[in-house]
Formats: structure tokens, sequence, C-alpha cells
């Protein structure tokens, strides 16, 4: 996974690496939108970890192992993809801070292949989505060549608005997906395990199937909760970059500048959080 070219400061100190940037606010907001994303990235539980745990949970009646084995490549390329487009919408925001005048180093790794449209286990990629990363990927390579200029800020905005906006959504939606289908699977495996233990009188097995249980069970309401955390990161970045579009021509507006940094203030809270 890439490591961020910048660490995740308090807010006030932050705010110093800035204090001589053209548009500095502009600078500030897109490069803590980079920080989260990198972060938000990096899911220990995918759709491919999903497959295999629900291949089994959801199974009541294998008896044998290989009645709960499950091909689950198509998930794994799910979960490719989703990597790709974080990547590709962190280089943006990088590349934005760049090109906003921020005289930080900012670390442009690789953004990776393109993503194809199709079909992916339940889960559907969109022509939209994949044209989405195919034009920020192409933006991404003239943004890192080029100097400051307020006026390419702005053009930048409005020519890749949409796609920004269409790729974040597309994420949140995979993302909120995924998380229900935890959830359900979650439900389903407490249910599972309240029915054997209705059918063992065996002290000894009772408390192993409760013991395993109350495990797994906080497990997933951590990887839940993981969920609804990198939700909410690119939520608030949905908000900022709509800020950003309201206001493209005054880019130094002080109500621009109030918005996008208490959003950066609560993005730097929830790349944080402990979850």
């Amino acid at each position: 996974m890439r490591k961020s070219g910048m660490s995740l400061l308090p807010a006030s100190v932050f705010l110093l690496f800035f204090s001589c940037v053209q548009l500095k606010e502009v600078a500030q907001f897109s490069a803590t939108c980079q920080t989260s994303l990198d972060k938000a990235a990096s899911g220990e539980y995918g759709y491919y970890n999903y497959c295999k745990d629900s291949c089994i949970i959801f199974n009541s009646t294998g008896k044998f192992l290989a009645d709960f084995t499950c091909s689950c490549k198509d998930h794994l390329s799910l979960d490719t993809i989703l990597v790709i487009e974080f990547n590709t919408l962190s280089a943006y925001y990088a590349a934005l801070a760049k090109l906003a005048g921020s005289g930080t180093a900012v670390n442009f790794s690789p953004i990776g292949s393109a993503v194809p449209a199709g079909t992916y286990g339940t889960i559907s990629v969109t022509q939209d989505e994949s044209t989405a990363v195919g034009a920020l990927a192409t933006a991404i390579g003239v943004l890192v060549t080029t100097k400051f200029k307020s006026t390419k800020v702005k053009e930048i905005i409005l020519q890749k608005n949409d796609s920004v906006v269409a790729l974040l959504q597309n994420l949140r939606m995979h993302l909120d997906d995924l998380k229900s289908k935890i959830k359900n699977m979650q439900d389903k495996y407490l249910k599972r395990v309240n029915d054997m233990l209705g059918d063992t009188t065996h002290a000894d097995v009772r408390w192993l199937l409760i013991s395993d249980c109350k495990e797994r069970y906080e497990q997933l309401d951590l990887i839940i909760a993981r969920y609804d955390n990198r939700m909410a990161v690119l939520g608030k970045i949905i908000t900022g970059q709509k800020e950003l579009f309201d206001h493209v021509d005054d880019l130094k507006s002080e109500s621009l500048k109030k918005s996008i940094l208490g959003l950066a203030g609560n993005l730097i809270y929830l790349s944080n959080a402990k979850n």
C-alpha cells in the first residue's frame, strides 16, 4: 500500500506548512484529502474476505470441507479496483494541493491500471465509473508538471468536478454495500450460534461456542465501525469538493476558507479515530 507523503498532524500544526501558500486553504484541504484517502484505502477486510467467510456462515447444508470452498476471484478483482479508485482520488488531491501552491513534498505513486467496467460477483462497475477513473488519471499526469497558477486551479476544479464527485459517490456506494453484507452475515452468524446453543446441553461445548462467538462478533463490530469511518471520510470530501466547485470563482473567499478548513479538521479527526 502506498505510503502518504504527508503525516497526519494536529490542525494547528498542519496549518503552518501552508502559511506562505498562494491558495493555502485549498492546498491544505486537498493535502488532507490525500492523506485521508490513503488511510481509508487500506481496508483490512474487503469483498474477498467477505466471500470466504460468507461461504461458511450462510452454508447450512454442507458436511465436508469441500462444501465450504468458494471461488472468490471476482471479489478479489473488485477489491483491487476499489484500491485503484482510492489511489486515483488520492493522487488527484495531492496534485491539486501542489497546483494550489503547496510547498511541501507530495508523494505521487503510480496510480495503477485502468478500471474495467463489468460485473464482479454481485457488484457492477459501471462504464461511467470506469470513465471517471480514466479522466482523473489523465488529468493527474498534467497536474504533476504544472506550476502554481490560480486560473489553472479554477480550470481543473471546473473540468474534473463531475469525475471526482462520481468516483467519490461510487466508492461510498461500494463501501456501504459491503458494510450491509457484513452486517447481514454477522446477524446470520449470531443466529446460527444461538441455534447450536439451544441444541446442546454440554457445558464445555456451550462455553466454546459462546467464547468463539463473542470474539468473532466483536471483530465484525470493529470491521463495521471501520466502514462507517471510511464512508464518513468520503462524505466530508464530497462536501468539500462541492464547496470548491461552488466557490470556484472566488477561491479566496472567507466563507470557503472557513468551510474547507473545518472539513480538513474533521478529516484529520476521522483519520486518527480509533476503530
